[in-house]
């Protein structure tokens, strides 16, 4: 944080006693955390079984990573996306969801 009055040692302790947060405005260091920085879970891991072959616990380890629901999240955090391209892609999915749903309420086609 740059004040353009400041000596370089106060500059420098500010540097230093700078909280681990990504918040300097104390009122609201301790508000909500965002998601992206907090973490929940357990980490996902796996136990190599006596004589097995790496192969074998990779496949293991993608396939407990895949129950687990954690590749589309990675793969849809990997880049940023803008706030209009992403409601632009939340509304498209509720109008598949509201089509699918009244396709599925309709009477079937008469076969004659």
């Amino acid at each position: 944080m740059y004040v353009p009055h400041e000596s370089h040692a106060a500059r420098r302790l500010h540097a230093t006693s700078a909280p681990d947060c990504w918040c300097y405005n104390p009122e609201l260091r301790n508000a909500a955390i965002p998601k992206i920085l907090t973490f929940s879970g357990q980490m996902t891991t796996i136990r190599l079984k006596e004589n097995e072959p790496f192969e074998v616990a990779l496949r293991r380890f993608k396939r407990t990573i895949e129950k687990n629901g954690l590749l589309p999240e990675l793969r849809a955090r990997e880049f940023y996306e803008k706030p209009t391209a992403a409601r632009k892609r939340k509304k498209a999915a509720a109008e598949k969801r509201h089509y699918k749903r009244i396709r599925s309420q309709m009477l079937p086609k008469k076969l004659y």
